[in-house]
């Protein structure tokens, strides 16, 4: 994981982080004028087995291997929902 990484919670099956990628996502998201916020999850407490995953809300609304990928999802929410940048 990263240097920068800081616990923020877990449950039985998973541990749940943030970072300063995170908090980019989250700024990225905020350009828009979304609320969301980003984690990374780390299934069965195993750091090569992790997620980027995205709320809102306090649900869920999207999950990525991939950190990138999460960029592309927000500028689709954005767009579905007639955003403008800010």
């Amino acid at each position: 994981m990263f240097d920068d990484d800081i616990k923020v919670g877990e449950n039985d099956q998973c541990l749940f982080y943030v970072n300063s990628w995170t908090k980019g996502v989250e700024d990225w998201a905020v350009s828009w004028g979304l609320v969301i916020k980003c984690l990374i999850s780390v299934q069965n407490k195993d750091p090569e087995d992790k997620d980027y995953i995205l709320m809102e809300n306090g649900e869920v609304i999207y999950s990525d291997k991939k950190i990138e990928g999460l960029g592309v999802h927000i500028d689709m929410i954005a767009l579905s929902r007639g955003k403008k940048k800010i």
